[in-house]
């Protein structure tokens, strides 16, 4: 199973469930040239929340370069 998801600054994830021990899912996560690994729910979605923070952050920065003035 895979989906794709569009962050606000155009950046895509894409999540592959590789199977399901312990009654949680296992998989990855990859970003751009990035690849993590998750074990659980949970942890999919501390990094999911990571990622999007991270994106965020970076949005604010180019947005705020944008506007500085002489």
């Amino acid at each position: 199973m895979q989906k794709a998801d569009s962050m606000n600054s155009g950046k895509e994830i894409h999540i592959s469930m590789t199977g399901r021990e312990h009654n949680t899912w296992q998989g990855i996560i990859v970003e751009g040239e990035q690849t993590i690994p998750f074990s659980s729910e949970l942890e999919l979605l501390l990094l999911m929340e990571e990622l999007l923070q991270q994106s965020n952050k970076s949005t604010e920065e180019e947005g705020r370069a944008v506007h500085v003035e002489d």
